[in-house]
């Protein structure tokens, strides 16, 4: 199952991040990373950000609200008249309780799609469409030309008092970079 890259601190971006034109910004939630992808059968398959898990297997605990969340509100056949699915893995976080009193178990912020990442546009209505809630997004379309992450302020997070803990910075070739404070 495809892993997702780390993501660099803005100061070490890739640099075409800032020369595709827009970026989309999106909230970073502090939490466990998971990922999935579901077979032809329906059967969904799970891993953390380096292992994948036997179905029978039990996950650690930190990822298990996100696997129950999962599990509860994969609209599976939506899924399956879209796409061939052994060709799609999604990615998310697990928000960590204790930080997070009115996240979803699960937020979406990734897809794997075939030979590459679907754009940031994508994602949102993707996970959406097959009932998963995705990372909110605090700017889209946003001018490369309009953005300066040294004078950059936090918004206010969508899923706990106080500022977001860091925001994605993305463009749509899938150049991506983390901007936390």
């Amino acid at each position: 199952m495809k892993r997702y890259p780390t993501l660099p601190h803005i100061a070490d971006a890739p640099p075409d991040l800032f020369d595709s034109g827009h970026l989309w910004l999106t909230e970073y939630v502090v939490g466990a990373h998971l990922r999935f992808t579901m077979d032809a059968s329906g059967l969904v398959r799970f891993g953390d950000r380096t292992r994948t898990y036997d179905p029978s297997e039990s996950l650690p605990d930190p990822y298990e609200r996100g696997v129950e969340h999962v599990r509860a509100n994969l609209r599976r056949d939506t899924l399956r008249a879209a796409v061939d699915t052994s060709e799609v893995v999604f990615f998310g976080q697990v928000p960590d309780a204790d930080a997070y009193d009115d996240a979803p178990a699960f937020l979406g912020f990734g897809v794997w799609s075939g030979e590459r990442f679907r754009p940031p546009d994508a994602v949102s209505g993707i996970f959406g469409e097959i009932g998963l809630s995705p990372v909110n997004a605090f700017e889209r379309e946003l001018h490369t030309r309009d953005f300066d992450p040294d004078s950059y302020r936090l918004p206010g997070s969508a899923w706990r008092d106080g500022s977001a803990a860091g925001a994605v910075v993305e463009n749509k070739t899938g150049d991506r970079a983390v901007l936390r404070r």
